[in-house]
């Protein structure tokens, strides 16, 4: 199964790249085909049929997600019609973004607002506009990039009115517990220190300055306010200490609702979802007394993901550089030298997580964003301590009454990070811009995969038992 899920992520991978490209699937069903027949005579081809047959499997699946637009007889025609929102409204700089389900139609409408309207997911609206097709700029193909979100057009000078409210659910009281949230920190923390917190906390970064965005990106800090499974194995872990007094059970079910929840509130981006999901793999294996292979757990959250839809895969670029700093950690941990020293630990898990992370996304950060930093890994170094500590004082600076005290604990390590990522992205080294294309990209990771597949000697045990098992197959047919 997990060559047959290895070999659907390519395919998909693929197929969002070349999906004009016949002759790529005519060629994939053929060795396909043959590969499965010789397969049943010669075991050592079996790998290779499965690989074949998934990634032939998923080149046909991400095609079915480029369906015919629904609206392109309707392109600057004004429309006039009912709809349902369809997603959390998110403001943006210059105004408010809203998506837009119209009546009778199964793609969404993106609908750009200059002033906030008071509407949430569910709510049944009347909306007038001019729909208008989505354009690519510079070099990003954004019209690919909406179409992963189900968005076919976009609907200019909209005027929105809500018609009926959506009746309360789990959802909407997640929503505005984060709003208030949201509010209520706005009035104890101030600035980028607030921001940078909030951040940390839920993931909420639509106040971040563009300054102290830069910032971060040049000393590769970006994936602090970016929550992904730091945030979430915090928050496990914290869950986990309350087995002592609700036991086993009772605390795996927390930790799943929190899990979940968490999740929502931070608006289940494909790094969240990723880690969410594995998280809950984790606790399933722990509820269920079974060990939690982290490696298989990784492959079949990627397979889940993409099957619920497969454009992610090329255009979300969370997901490609979650999945690619997780499989970083997995790998350096296999290096990792047991010591008895807590402290020397400590450092040395943070030091071969950041040197993981940085090795297999460098590639993608320089493919997307033109860019490598220098100072990531001794900023990492003396920063990511800081986090849990931030997340911890940042939450209960809110409570009310004695949040004081806490808030400025928070504040003050805050600063810390702000100050220590300010000095380093103003060296002259801090980073450096560096172009690659796609097949640079594709002959690292494959580079990496020979050395891993060189050094550790299980990978080699996992395909002697599969080509065992092919040779046991065979001989019964």
């Amino acid at each position: 199964m997990l060559w047959l899920w290895l070999g659907f992520l390519t395919g998909v991978l693929l197929g969002s790249v070349f999906s004009s490209q016949q002759n790529l699937l005519f060629f994939c069903l053929i060795f396909s085909l043959v590969s499965f027949l010789l397969s049943l005579y010669i075991p050592a081809v079996r790998i290779l049929a499965v690989l074949l047959m998934g990634l032939t499997i998923g080149y046909i699946y991400v095609g079915m997600f480029f369906p015919t637009n629904e609206y392109q007889n309707s392109f600057n025609h004004d429309i006039d019609t009912e709809a349902v929102i369809a997603k959390t409204p998110e403001p943006v700089s210059n105004g408010q973004q809203i998506v837009l389900l119209p009546d009778g139609q199964k793609q969404f409408l993106l609908a750009s607002s200059y002033f906030p309207i008071d509407v949430k997911k569910g709510d049944r609206v009347w909306v007038r506009g001019k729909v208008t097709q989505s354009e690519n700029f510079s070099e990003f193909d954004y019209v690919s990039y909406l179409k992963r979100h189900n968005i076919f057009a976009q609907l200019k000078s909209p005027r929105i009115i809500v018609i009926e409210r959506s009746q309360p659910g789990i959802y909407s009281v997640l929503m505005d517990f984060k709003v208030t949230l949201i509010k209520h920190s706005q009035t104890v923390y101030s600035g980028d220190v607030g921001s940078l917190i909030m951040g940390m906390l839920i993931g909420y970064r639509k106040t971040i300055s563009d300054e102290l965005e830069e910032v971060f990106r040049r000393v590769g800090m970006t994936h602090i306010v970016a929550v992904s499974g730091f945030n979430m194995t915090i928050i496990a872990v914290s869950c986990g200490g309350l087995a002592w007094y609700l036991g086993r059970r009772r605390t795996g079910y927390l930790t799943i609702a929190t899990v979940i929840s968490f999740a929502l509130i931070t608006g289940a981006t494909a790094s969240v979802v990723r880690a969410a999901i594995m998280a809950l793999l984790m606790v399933y294996a722990y509820l269920s007394g079974r060990l939690y292979a982290g490696v298989h757990a990784l492959v079949w959250t990627a397979g889940l993901m993409a099957v619920h839809n497969p454009l992610i895969v090329f255009w979300d670029i969370g997901f490609q550089l979650s999945i690619a700093a997780t499989t970083g950690l997995f790998v350096v941990f296999r290096w990792k030298e047991d010591t008895s020293d807590e402290i020397k630990l400590g450092i040395a898990d943070i030091a071969r997580s950041t040197i993981g992370a940085i090795i297999f996304t460098a590639p993608l950060i320089a493919f997307h964003f033109q860019a490598f930093s220098l100072s990531a890994f001794p900023v990492n170094i003396m920063l990511l301590p800081l986090v849990p500590w931030v997340m911890l004082f940042g939450a209960l600076g809110l409570l009310p009454l004695v949040g004081t005290i806490f808030s400025i604990v928070a504040e003050l390590l805050v600063s810390i990070m702000i100050t220590t990522a300010e000095k380093f992205a103003s060296l002259p080294i801090s980073s450096i811009s560096i172009q690659i294309g796609w097949q640079e990209v594709v002959l690292y990771y494959l580079f990496l995969l020979l050395i891993c597949f060189i050094k550790f000697d299980d990978i080699h045990l996992s395909v002697k038992n599969d080509l065992k098992t092919g040779a046991n197959y065979a001989k019964v047919k």
